[in-house]
């Protein structure tokens, strides 16, 4: 599982580090973080959506 593999590789203390990206309209888990300010599209409802967080 990839969050106990961050935490074993020592890039995260916890599983409540690792966070989950959701669409804003449909709240689909979206496939990536974009970078700050790009738009990524949901793979469900195609809506394109800017990350500013």
């Amino acid at each position: 599982e990839f969050k106990r593999e961050m935490i074993l590789l020592g890039h995260i203390s916890s599983e409540d580090q690792v966070y989950q990206l959701e669409c804003k309209y449909c709240g689909n888990i979206l496939p990536y973080f974009p970078g700050k300010g790009k738009t990524i599209e949901c793979n469900r409802c195609n809506y394109e959506q800017i990350i500013w967080n």
